[in-house]
């Protein structure tokens, strides 16, 4: 039998996105340290589980994530990365060469309107950079009364750059979340 794990391996992030359900940010301090981490790893690879997804935050801020991946791959399990993509750069070519599935938040295609909500940051290159690799990626676009109207056109758009699942989730009402207006049942 198959068993996933999914680990948030940080609340620290570079972005501080309004919906976002752990309250991640720039300022958060590294709740378990590198040595902390570590040692979560090895419990991993000792382990039943097949599957191991990381999360955060943003895991790719972390300067030992390439070593806890790869600790995890040699271990035999397949490895998830969960990210905001704005880290996304050749610096982790070999490390996203390596895992199962890389996942990609990614808010709407129109114009303008994920750069909004993300200070500014454009995404579709991070996309294009793992599609030219073959990096197996998705996406996780969050459906709020802001974003649904652009969510079939959005995932038309992630397809093309070559995303092989695109998933839609709905704004959780916790941490910074609680701000965002969630998606009305009646609306439309």
């Amino acid at each position: 039998m198959a068993l996933w794990a999914s680990w948030y391996l940080t609340d620290r992030c570079n972005l501080a996105c309004p919906y976002c359900f752990t309250r991640s940010s720039p300022s958060v301090p590294d709740e378990v340290g590198a040595q902390g981490r570590r040692r979560i790893v090895t419990e991993f690879a000792a382990s039943s589980v097949t599957t191991v997804s990381l999360g955060g935050g943003e895991p790719m801020i972390l300067p030992d994530l390439s070593e806890l991946a790869a600790m995890l791959l040699d271990a035999g399990k397949k490895v998830r990365l969960y990210t905001n993509g704005t880290l996304v750069r050749g610096g982790w070519s070999d490390t996203l060469d390596a895992l199962d599935l890389t996942m990609v938040s990614y808010d709407d295609v129109r114009p303008g309107h994920h750069a909004v909500r993300r200070g500014g940051i454009e995404l579709d290159r991070a996309l294009a950079y793992l599609a030219k690799r073959q990096v197996r990626f998705g996406t996780i676009t969050m459906a709020t009364e802001a974003t649904v109207d652009g969510i079939c056109r959005t995932g038309s758009h992630l397809a093309s750059l070559g995303a092989v699942l695109v998933s839609i989730a709905v704004t959780r009402p916790v941490g910074r979340g609680r701000t965002v207006e969630p998606l009305s049942p009646t609306a439309r």
